[in-house]
């Protein structure tokens, strides 16, 4: 059976002879008989060192979900792409960066075993917390505050995930490392991030009025590159991809406005941008890039632990 993947025209493959539905009716049915009791909801503390990624998207998160579709789009790809290396019994799965739970939803459908979320951001983390009281009241799950990079992971998984995250870690291969540390025998870790292209075209409104580049604070991957990185760390690669998604805007200044309420846009830079400077950069937005659209460049990776 194919499936049409959210990336374009690449398609993925269910398990060949139907495997998948069985798949779901046992997580089903094992969800019915063993989670009757109460669910019980773990937020655990831990020390953050990048705060103003911590402060950017809490302050953002009561509007996160409106504007951030490319990050939802991410986490839809990224999910499809993990479906056929699924393990056949109810698996430990820790999500890093969960965010408002774009991702975390589609990983509590799967009735796991146990299911670990970890985010930067406490506010974040209350957004994902009321969505699984919507939609899953029953769910056992953990919520833990912390930054993935400094932060001792709070156990052993058979699956990691990680979406619209690792772009903004300083050391991807010290994390990776860490994660396959934190993998049980034959575990798996699938990846989501923006590549190099993304927002390209604020990237070159921006030197052109400024004279600089812009500084994000994050550190984009290419496929090819977080393969290799993956590998290096010794996993075996599953599979990857990488598609463009464009997002739309009304204007400009609402292109501009909706990164900020995504909280993506509190780096500060070596020059001010003063209000003077603000409208020449919608100005030079609307020449260069007349629709008023943002480039997302989604990359997405499955990997399994060796040995």
């Amino acid at each position: 059976m194919i499936r049409r993947s959210p990336f374009g025209n690449r398609n993925l493959r269910f398990f060949g002879n139907g495997n998948i539905l069985e798949y779901y009716r046992k997580q089903i049915t094992a969800f019915l008989f063993l989670r009757k009791r109460a669910a019980v909801s773990l937020y655990s503390i831990f020390p953050t060192v990048n705060e103003n990624v911590a402060k950017q998207f809490g302050k953002h998160s009561e509007t996160y979900d409106q504007v951030a579709e490319a990050q939802e789009e991410l986490a839809d790809g990224l999910f499809e792409l993990s479906i056929p290396f699924l393990p056949d019994t109810l698996p430990s799965i820790f999500e890093i960066g969960c965010g408002t739970g774009f991702l975390s939803l589609q990983l509590a459908s799967l009735f796991p075993e146990r299911l670990d979320l970890l985010d930067i951001s406490g506010q974040m983390l209350q957004k994902t917390q009321e969505k699984f009281r919507t939609f899953f009241p029953q769910m056992n799950y953990s919520l833990f505050q912390g930054d993935a990079e400094t932060t001792d992971f709070p156990g052993m998984y058979d699956l990691i995930y990680s979406s619209a995250t690792i772009q903004w870690f300083s050391n991807l291969k010290a994390f990776l490392k860490k994660t396959y540390e934190a993998l049980n025998p034959q575990g798996k870790i699938f990846l989501g991030t923006f590549g190099k292209e993304t927002a390209r075209e604020l990237a070159r409104a921006y030197e052109k009025v400024m004279g600089a580049p812009l500084i994000t604070g994050t550190n984009p991957c290419s496929e090819n590159d977080l393969c290799r990185l993956t590998e290096k760390a010794g996993f075996k690669i599953l599979d990857s991809a990488t598609a463009f998604y464009t997002q739309h805007f009304d204007s400009p200044r609402h292109f501009l406005k909706s990164l900020s309420l995504m909280g993506v846009t509190g780096v500060p830079q070596k020059t001010p941008l003063t209000k003077t400077r603000l409208l020449e950069l919608e100005a030079a937005l609307k020449k260069e890039n007349p629709t008023s659209s943002c480039t997302w460049e989604l990359v997405i990776l499955g990997a399994e632990k060796k040995g």
